[in-house]
C-alpha cells in the first residue's frame, strides 16, 4: 500500500539517527496525516489534484462500500471522463487498464472528441476499442483539428 510522501520523509530525516528500520512507525504516521483517502474517491481526488499519483493513492485504500461492483464502474466513467476532458492520456491509461481493465467505458470518445484530443482518441482506437464506442466524437475531433490546423490522423 502506498504511503503519504509526508511520513516517508519525517521517518527518514526527523527520527534520531540510529533507530534503525522501524516500518511501524511510518506506518503510525502515515495513518495518522492520511486524513482525507477513507472520505474521498478517485473521482473526489482527480477533481481536487489532476493527479494521476494521488488517484491512485486512494484507490489503493478505497473502502468496501467502493467495492460494489456498480459504484466501481460509475467511479471509472466519472474519472475517465475527467481525465478525457483535461486531455490526460496517463491517467486514462491507468484507468483502463490497471484500475478496471475489462469494463466497457461512457463518453470518453465524445469528450475527448468534441475537445479535439486526437491523441486520446487514437489510443483508445489502438488499444481499447472494444470497450468504447466510437460514433460522432471522431467527426467533432476532426472538425476541430480542421478548424485550428493543429494536428494529422494517421
Amino acid at each position: 500500500m502506498p504511503m503519504l510522501q509526508a511520513a516517508r520523509v519525517v521517518t527518514r530525516y526527523c527520527l534520531p539517527e540510529g533507530s534503525g528500520d522501524l516500518p511501524h512507525v511510518s506506518r503510525q504516521l502515515d495513518a495518522y496525516l492520511d486524513t482525507f483517502s477513507a472520505n474521498w474517491t478517485i473521482v473526489t481526488a482527480y477533481k481536487r489534484t489532476g493527479s494521476l499519483r494521488f488517484v491512485q493513492f486512494v484507490a489503493s485504500r478505497e473502502s468496501a462500500e467502493t467495492q460494489d461492483p456498480f459504484f466501481k464502474q460509475w467511479l471509472l466513467n466519472r474519472t475517465a471522463e475527467f481525465s478525457a476532458d483535461r486531455g490526460d492520456l496517463p491517467t486514462l491509461c491507468w484507468l483502463m487498464e490497471k484500475y478496471l481493465p475489462v469494463e466497457t467505458v461512457d463518453n470518453v470518445t465524445e469528450i475527448a472528441g468534441t475537445l479535439g484530443h486526437l491523441e486520446i482518441l487514437q489510443w483508445l482506437y489502438d488499444h481499447q476499442r472494444d470497450r468504447v464506442r466510437f460514433d460522432v466524437a471522431l467527426c467533432g475531433a476532426f472538425e476541430k483539428q480542421t478548424r485550428t490546423g493543429s494536428g494529422v490522423v494517421t
